[in-house]
């Protein structure tokens, strides 16, 4: 397996298991700040754009990653919107994808993990694919995980992570995220 192909497995096995495992949102960022959620707007990340729905605010504590909470602070209800722009790191992740299934479902932080669908789609102009799983969280309440990432050319990704409850109300939400996304390319990486 090529090195790129490899790395964007290791991401995206990471946003997918964080989604899974995590019970609500983190209090404190990776830098152990108590948790910022201050963006609002037009949001311009590590190779990324994207637009804040009203009366959201993203917490970006952390490095190529933004944090969007859809619910309350006790909720498992957000979007990760996570990206850098490496012109080394051409990568079809294509080739990979059923390894990236088999991570996530394999995992034992989750209880009845299924993969939902898996559908090719667009982030911004990138084409992409999207994976959607089906899980219980420690608690026994039925989760929702929708995850978008390029086929080829760059490390992005947008994942939601929802309760079955909510999955159709914050899946409106992430999709008016995953329209307003562009790639920004970073010069002097």
């Amino acid at each position: 397996m090529r090195r790129a192909t490899y790395l964007l497995i290791l991401a995206a096995a990471s946003v997918l298991a964080t989604g899974a495992a995590a019970a609500g949102l983190p209090e404190v960022d990776e830098a152990g700040l108590p948790l910022q959620c201050t963006a609002e707007g037009h949001y311009e990340g590590e190779g990324f754009a994207i637009d804040i729905p009203r009366r959201l605010h993203g917490c970006d504590g952390w490095p190529q990653a933004l944090l969007i909470p859809l619910g309350a602070a006790d909720e498992s209800r957000y979007v990760i919107v996570e990206g850098s722009y490496d012109p080394e790191l051409q990568s079809a992740l294509a080739e990979s994808v059923d390894t990236l299934i088999e991570s996530f479902l394999g995992s034992a932080d989750l209880v009845g993990g299924r993969l939902e669908s898996r559908t090719k789609t667009w982030l911004g102009d990138d084409r992409a694919i999207r994976l959607e799983f089906s899980y219980f969280d420690a608690e026994g309440q039925p989760m929702r995980i929708v995850f978008v990432t390029p086929i080829e050319g760059s490390v992005h990704s947008l994942s939601l992570t929802t309760t079955a409850d909510a999955y159709l109300e914050d899946l409106m939400v992430f999709e008016r995220i995953r329209r307003s996304w562009l790639r920004v390319e970073e010069h002097g990486c």
